[in-house]
């Protein structure tokens, strides 16, 4: 989370209202985050990523992700 870009708007939170909260079902208990592993596999960003409308939250490989915060110089 780029916390310079955060806007307090907590909408990463709310995108567990749409269905992105991971649930056994069997259980009728909330599990732990997988990341929407569901919705990776159908090649969309976590649930969370999507909803963040300042782009704040990122999804994807450390590496490219240094690579965009590193400073020219």
């Amino acid at each position: 989370m780029q916390e310079d870009t955060c806007i307090g708007c907590k909408r990463c939170l709310l995108a567990y209202h749409y269905g992105a909260v991971p649930l056994d079902l069997g259980r009728k208990v909330i599990v732990k985050c997988d990341l929407c592993a569901e919705r990776l596999r159908k090649g969309l960003p976590p649930a969370c990523v999507e909803a963040c409308p300042t782009k704040a939250l990122k999804y994807g490989r450390v590496e490219e992700a240094l690579l965009e915060l590193r400073v020219p110089g």
